[in-house]
């Protein structure tokens, strides 16, 4: 792994930049649409590259209809 500084958001942090509701995000970190992590029992971490990812994923299927 490289030195560079891996950007991470709390679960609130990535809320707000979805602009979805607690469940909505709750549901995309519990099936893997989203790429996140625990520390511990219920503090989520979520890398910016997995946010971004998941949004170039969606931008992508809202093109391809």
């Amino acid at each position: 792994m490289s030195n560079k500084n891996i950007a991470l958001y709390t679960f609130e942090e990535a809320r707000e930049i979805l602009k979805c509701s607690k469940v909505r995000l709750r549901e995309l970190l519990d099936t893997g649409e989203l790429r996140g992590f625990r520390l511990g029992k219920y503090k989520w971490r979520i890398p910016e590259e997995a946010l971004l990812d998941y949004i170039k994923k969606q931008m992508t299927a809202q093109t391809d209809k």
